[in-house]
């Protein structure tokens, strides 16, 4: 693997070409969707994942996995379109390879001057709103250790257009939170859909319910961890729904979620809604939080 990118490392083209003598073709015809590598020789399969294509000139696609273990494989290609794209120290085109959920240990693949791969960017059809493609990097960490990636394919997931997807805004304790990007994701284990959302400090806004929730004119009590929670990272602490809160500086509001429209048979699906809570650091109950107020979402997932 290793002789294999640093044959690539000194090609200064974008497009490779045809590396079928690589990776094996993985595209299928098929609604099956999956994404898999294998992280050191040993098989890992995302129960989770996402794509979100960014329209321009380059623009970008970015895709993410997750396995059960919450071990993670990011892949950020500069460009939205179908191609080989190299990656290197001082590539714009990374990847990298997470030990667990937290991110705290990264891999990544322009880590060092013998780390890099390759994303390929096989198909994507704009039609049904999919992506297929495959993937080998050399990740190193912060220490210089290395995790080697093979046979990494992304099969027929689906994808959101990050220009029709950007519709989600919050009052957080009366002063609008402004939105920098939204991404969604469906679990497809429990068929779960998040909604998050990212302003430009580094806060994250997450809304999580079934992706086959019908909208109706009663809202959905949002909790911490009930089949509908949400969440919010306000840099320091993980601010949850608490209804029961007595903050007399920051009175209590409704945690409800409100699904306005769900459209589950167009594609790209819909859903539009409504939401607000109270959120108390998850950690302690009883601390002062923020009240999230005029809540609201319209995106594609």
């Amino acid at each position: 693997m290793i002789s294999l990118a640093s044959s690539f490392w000194g090609c200064q083209k974008e497009d490779l070409g045809n590396l079928d003598g690589i990776f094996s073709d993985t595209t299928q015809a098929g609604p099956v969707s999956q994404m898999s590598a294998k992280i050191n020789d040993i098989p890992w399969s995302a129960s989770s994942y996402s794509i979100t294509l960014t329209p321009g000139n380059p623009g970008q696609i970015l895709i993410t996995g997750e396995s059960d273990n919450g071990q993670t494989i990011t892949l950020v290609v500069t460009n939205s379109k179908q191609g080989d794209y190299l990656m290197a120290k001082a590539s714009k085109h990374v990847a990298s390879y997470s030990t667990d959920s937290t991110g705290k240990i990264q891999f990544k693949s322009n880590a060092t001057g013998t780390t890099g791969g390759v994303i390929s960017i096989d198909s994507i059809d704009t039609s049904r709103q999919v992506m297929t493609g495959q993937f080998n990097f050399i990740g190193a960490d912060s220490a210089g250790a290395t995790a080697i990636i093979t046979d990494g394919s992304f099969v027929n997931i689906g994808y959101t257009n990050a220009s029709k997807n950007i519709e989600f805004s919050a009052n957080v304790n009366g002063k609008n939170w402004t939105t920098n990007s939204v991404n969604t994701i469906v679990s497809p284990s429990t068929n779960v859909l998040s909604i998050t959302a990212l302003n430009a400090n580094g806060q994250k806004m997450t809304i999580n319910f079934p992706a086959s929730t019908k909208a109706r004119a009663i809202a959905y009590a949002l909790t911490s961890n009930g089949t509908y929670n949400a969440a919010f990272l306000d840099g320091t602490y993980t601010l949850v729904p608490d209804a029961l809160s007595t903050d007399n500086a920051n009175p209590k509001v409704a945690c409800a979620l409100k699904i306005t429209s769900n459209s589950t048979t167009t594609t790209p699906r819909n859903v539009k809604g409504t939401f607000s809570f109270y959120g108390a650091p998850s950690g302690d109950l009883t601390q002062k939080g923020d009240r999230i107020t005029a809540g609201q979402f319209n995106v594609n997932y």
